[in-house]
């Protein structure tokens, strides 16, 4: 094999990659929008079980502007679960929103509000919306 034709496979290989690499980060985004509205999902459902097995209601609040959010039980303010959505965590999300401040989810398993929680990665999107009664569902 000459140096020319070392050269010519080394040329179309960088141009294959180059065409790929668009679809490679749109994926990486999606799947990693995919991943945090499963955990902010799952964190939902585990604070109205918290609420519950507690016998105490809980607030659900976000600190969106720093992309973290927690569940505090509401009588003592003590925190039982914190979550930030950052390098340190895993999950990194360019923007973090809650439908409302704070949400209240009683013991008797009834939030105070339908809530939503959306997030974004690059172009992809997941929207988590809660009805009173903790059913969680993930939409794009």
């Amino acid at each position: 094999m000459s140096l020319v034709e070392l050269m010519f496979v080394v040329v179309i290989i960088g141009i294959v990659t180059a065409a790929t690499l668009p679809r490679i980060a749109r994926s990486r985004e999606a799947t990693t929008a995919k991943s945090a509205a499963s955990v902010i999902g799952n964190d939902v459902e585990a604070a109205f079980s918290t609420a519950a097995r507690n016998r105490r209601p809980v607030l659900f609040r976000c600190d969106c502007a720093n992309k973290t959010y927690e569940v505090a039980d509401q009588t003592d303010g003590t925190i039982r679960m914190s979550r930030r959505l950052n390098s340190s965590s895993g999950i990194v999300v360019d923007r973090l929103t809650l439908s409302s401040t704070s949400i209240v989810i009683g013991p008797n398993g009834l939030a105070s509000q339908a809530f939503e929680v959306a997030v974004a990665v690059g172009n992809s999107s997941r929207r988590i919306t809660v009805s009173r009664t903790g059913q969680v569902r993930i939409v794009q």
